[in-house]
């Protein structure tokens, strides 16, 4: 075992990525699940799913390279036909629906504002929001919103556009959310960003 390997022992179990080969803590990689019935490959961010189980970065090259390469058929000990497009989309839409439960469950819990003036209001009030989670084609005080929370510590983060943003809060078009929770900013944090690294454009 090598040094880094013991360090994220010490921090969590430690998983080798079925793609480029290289470990990481268990909860960096994304785990996938052999189904019998039918015969597939399926996602399995929640670790619930029964059976032998491969773990992969959940980026592109690295689902890519655990197709191409035999990454999953040598995890799960057997011949296995798979799409590599069809495996990140699963992957991507997980991860989209994790977003979108978080921020739900934020909505319900009062630990966010939602659209400019709330987190204006947001923003000079006493409970401030530790990120901003901004459409990707948001315009307008954008800038100065990000500016705002980043000053007082917080974070910016770019993700989907108005319209996707919109229908979950039951608005034509939704720019900018603001999350008061770090537990929630932080998981909502780190699924935007395997959208983003599992996207076409990486």
């Amino acid at each position: 075992m090598n040094l880094a390997t013991q360090r994220q022992s010490a921090e969590g179990p430690v998983r080798t990525c079925v793609g480029c080969r290289s470990t990481a803590a268990r909860d960096e990689l994304l785990r996938f699940a052999f189904a019998d019935d039918p015969p597939r490959i399926a996602p399995d961010p929640s670790r619930r799913l029964g059976g032998r189980g491969a773990s992969v970065h959940p980026r592109r090259s690295c689902l890519e390279k655990a197709v191409t390469r035999g990454g999953f058929a040598r995890a799960f000990r057997r011949p296995v036909e798979v799409d590599a497009e069809r495996l990140i989309a699963d992957a991507s839409n997980q991860y989209k629906r994790r977003v979108a439960g978080l921020l739900l469950a934020g909505l319900r819990a009062r630990h966010l504002v939602v659209g400019t003036d709330a987190v204006r209001g947001a923003l000079a009030g006493p409970k401030k929001p530790v990120m901003l989670l901004v459409a990707k084609d948001a315009a307008g005080r954008r800038d100065e919103l990000a500016d705002g929370v980043t000053r007082l510590g917080g974070a910016c983060v770019a993700y989907g556009d108005k319209a996707t943003l919109g229908r979950l809060f039951g608005r034509e078009t939704l720019g900018v959310v603001g999350i008061l929770d770090s537990g929630i900013a932080h998981e909502v944090a780190l699924a935007a960003r395997c959208v983003d690294e599992l996207s076409e454009d990486q």
